[in-house]
């Protein structure tokens, strides 16, 4: 654990989380703020989900930067500002929070004001990709199944909620196929014919699908989850048991800790990181740990 004096705060808002909810706490927010901090600042993301008001490295004028939104939010706001070495703090106004939960972040939201006045942080690894996409995640980040049923939930007009996750990953199901991977998984080399491949810094992601539960976001050690064929009806059955608390087990479904890994897929793969659409056409990427890479602010 670390502390520094908050007196400098900056907000950063995404008034389109959960379908727009956000925007009705943007007011809520800035009372809140004013009444414990002298130097407030507040910015709207804009189309691509950045702050170009914060683009040449008025970042650092800030003790820290607060995203909020959800998910997604927490993605572009890390991308944009993770080499600033100004710590986090996060405000949950999306329909998953997964991040959130895996943290283990207060749940009312009120409590985050008084936890980033008290300036308590911790060192929060990082999930580094380069490849045919490039960037920093936090969470998860998911190729095959994973990949695919996240843009599905994403598409058109189901409606935000965990419910939404749940009928992408029904979607996917009765799209996605067998991919033929080499997995480099710290310099071994692994060739298997793959349905799905997340990598997990977090525990949670989808809203409440736990695809790997003993994963910390601060021990510099990532997780692999790969579920290998399961024909349709059986697929169906397993993928409510990851809502359970626990994944299945199942000989289909492993996971193994790394640090560093090189995916190669012979097919073309729906890639997402945080919940974020990385691409459909992608098939290499390398995802590596860097722990500790920014700083979170935490409960005492």
């Amino acid at each position: 654990m670390n502390k520094k004096t908050v007196e400098k705060i900056c907000f950063v808002v995404n008034p389109k989380a959960a379908s727009g909810k956000a925007h009705d706490q943007i007011e809520w927010i800035w009372r809140s703020a004013q009444k414990r901090w002298d130097h407030v600042s507040l910015f709207l993301t804009n189309n691509e989900g950045i702050v170009s008001e914060l683009s040449h490295g008025q970042e650092k004028e800030y003790d820290m930067i607060v995203a909020c939104g959800g998910d997604g939010t927490i993605h572009r706001v890390i991308n944009q500002f993770a080499d600033s070495g100004v710590p986090f703090g996060v405000l949950p106004l999306g329909s998953g929070n997964d991040f959130v939960k895996s943290c283990n972040l207060p749940s009312k939201l009120s409590d985050h004001f008084d936890m980033w006045l008290d300036g308590t942080t911790r060192s929060l690894d990082l999930v580094k990709i380069s490849g045919d996409a490039s960037g920093w995640a936090v969470n998860t980040i998911g190729l095959g199944l994973d990949g695919m049923a996240n843009y599905y939930a994403h598409k058109g007009k189901i409606r935000p909620g965990t419910a939404r996750y749940t009928i992408g990953a029904i979607l996917a199901a009765l799209r996605s196929k067998v991919s033929s991977m080499t997995l480099h998984l710290d310099g071994n080399e692994i060739r298997e014919d793959l349905l799905m491949a997340t990598i997990c810094n977090g525990k949670i992601e989808g809203g409440s699908f736990h695809l790997s539960p003993d994963s910390e976001l601060f021990d510099g050690r990532l997780e692999l989850a790969t579920l290998s064929h399961l024909p349709f009806p059986k697929l169906l059955l397993t993928l409510p048991k990851f809502k359970n608390g626990a994944p299945p087990t199942i000989p289909q479904y492993k996971l193994r800790p790394f640090q560093s890994l090189t995916i190669q897929s012979r097919n073309p793969l729906h890639v997402h990181a945080d919940g974020e659409h990385l691409g459909s056409t992608i098939r290499s990427l390398t995802l590596e740990v860097v722990p500790g890479k920014v700083e979170l602010s935490v409960p005492q």
